[in-house]
């Protein structure tokens, strides 16, 4: 269960650079377009994809 993120992650790493290396792109680790979809995958994946995450980050808010 722990790992599942980290597995969603290099999965979203290997097609980012399969399409950044069709598209003929820039070094892909100093390209900037890169950096930016990977850190948006890594955001969808910890909130959309771990519902616990999101949870427990309403619970934090939540005033009883």
């Amino acid at each position: 269960m722990l790992a599942e993120p980290f597995a969603y992650m290099i999965f979203a790493y290997v097609v980012w650079v399969i399409i950044f290396r069709r598209k003929k792109a820039a070094p892909i680790f100093k390209n900037p377009e890169f950096k930016f979809n990977m850190h948006l995958t890594v955001i969808v994946i910890i909130y959309m994809l771990q519902p616990g995450i999101i949870k427990i980050m309403f619970e934090l808010f939540k005033y009883d």
